[in-house]
């Protein structure tokens, strides 16, 4: 088998356990992941939800597969109905539909995934819905987060108050939220001639300014765990 057979038959395999597994509940949100006891999914991930639309779009366009595509718009539906939380105009990092207690944080990085991923619905299927979300959740994530030097990489919520830095790379500003940025450079493409593109200016000067922080002195495991960003 050649290398490009292996890897469209390797995306089938991926597509098919995504739609399969039982990881996107039936409310279209997407767990983090499942536990084997007590034999079922954890908490729904915002963040995770918002890299499934953006992938379920791209392995649409790819495979043709509708039942890719109704995952993806039922995961950007369950996103602006259910898991948006109104007071703030941001996404809260987990939704507990069960009653079980989530961890009451929003992070930038979490809500600009969401972004993109509700983004690349618009893209695909050109429902208004999905662009005014990003939209409005774009901008409250400039007003919220940013702070003096750089942005808040994380708030408690419904405060809105900056969470405590405790080492994690999640709760600590860095250049490998850029990455995050790029959903206001996306959107500026959407909005131009908005203040979406000097949010990204401020992300990337704040990036060039600080990424020789990034690995610092950690030890390589540390370092490691970082690198995923």
């Amino acid at each position: 088998m050649s290398l490009d057979a292996e890897c469209l038959r390797a995306l089938e395999l991926a597509a098919h356990w995504f739609v399969e597994s039982g990881i996107q509940e039936p409310s279209g949100g997407v767990a983090r992941y499942y536990q084997c006891e007590p034999a079922r999914n954890y908490r729904i991930s915002t963040e995770i939800t918002g890299y499934a639309a953006s992938t379920l779009v791209w392995l649409y366009r790819l495979s043709g597969d509708e039942r890719l595509r109704e995952a993806g718009l039922r995961a950007g539906h369950f996103l602006i109905s259910r898991a948006w939380d109104a007071s703030s105009g941001l996404f809260p990092f987990e939704c507990a539909l069960d009653g079980d207690c989530a961890e009451p944080l929003a992070y930038f990085f979490d809500n600009a995934i969401v972004v993109r991923g509700l983004l690349a619905l618009w893209k695909l299927t050109g429902e208004p819905q999905f662009l005014s979300a990003a939209q409005r959740v774009g901008a409250a994530m400039a007003r919220e987060f940013r702070s003096e030097v750089g942005f808040h990489p994380a708030l408690r919520l419904p405060e809105r108050l900056p969470a405590p830095s405790d080492g994690r790379w999640s709760r600590s500003p860095g250049c490998y939220h850029l990455k995050a940025a790029l959903a206001w450079l996306e959107l500026d493409q959407a909005f131009a001639g908005g203040a979406f593109r000097q949010y990204y200016r401020r992300a990337l000067e704040f990036a060039l300014a600080t990424h020789r922080e990034f690995l610092g002195e950690r030890p390589e495991p540390a370092v490691m765990d970082r690198l995923h960003a």
